[in-house]
């Protein structure tokens, strides 16, 4: 089930844009949880100040 879900985040923000936290609601009925998970994920960047994340490319870095 976990990677059902976490496949469909990827899906949702393939386009490397940014996203609203609150699309996680669309996708699971965990949504804090994975917001969580998705923050020590090196393929996401979360954005708490806007409620925002999004997928990062391959080449990209993270800016704390």
């Amino acid at each position: 089930m976990r990677h059902k879900v976490y496949d469909s985040i990827v899906e949702r923000l393939g386009d490397y844009g940014w996203h609203e936290e609150r699309e996680l609601n669309e996708l699971t009925p965990y949504p804090k949880l994975w917001l969580e998970s998705l923050r020590r994920d090196r393929n996401f960047e979360v954005d708490g100040s806007r409620s925002r994340l999004r997928l990062l490319r391959g080449g990209e870095t993270r800016v704390a």
